[in-house]
C-alpha cells in the first residue's frame, strides 16, 4: 500500500512510461528507488508490480515522464522486522521534446 494519493498515483501510472533504453536527447532526473515490506504472512506479499509503481511515483514527483534501467531485487528484512523486502531502482528521465 502507498502512501501516496490516489490522484497522484493515478496521474504516475499515465504520465511515466517504462522505457528499455533511454531515449536520444532525453534528461536524466537522477536515481530512484523504492521498496517494499513484507511485513505479515497474512497477506500476499509485495510484487515487481507494486515496486514499478511506486518508481513510476518517485519519478513522476521528479518531474519524469519516463523512467529506464529499472532494477528490483528481493532480499531479507529480519532486522527491519520485515520477512522480505522487495526494492526497486531506476532513473528519471524527461524526454524532450
Amino acid at each position: 500500500m502507498s502512501y501516496v494519493s490516489l490522484k497522484d498515483q493515478r496521474e504516475a501510472a499515465l504520465t511515466v512510461t517504462e522505457l528499455q533504453l533511454m531515449p536520444e536527447g532525453a534528461a536524466s532526473l537522477g536515481t530512484v528507488t523504492a521498496s517494499r515490506c513484507h511485513r505479515n504472512t497474512m497477506q500476499a506479499p509485495p510484487t515487481v508490480a507494486d515496486v514499478l509503481a511506486d518508481l513510476k511515483v518517485a519519478a513522476y514527483a521528479k518531474g519524469a515522464d519516463g523512467i529506464t534501467g529499472v532494477k528490483v531485487t528481493e532480499g531479507t528484512g529480519l532486522l527491519l522486522n520485515c520477512w522480505t523486502i522487495l526494492g526497486g531502482e531506476a532513473i528519471a528521465v524527461r524526454v524532450l521534446k
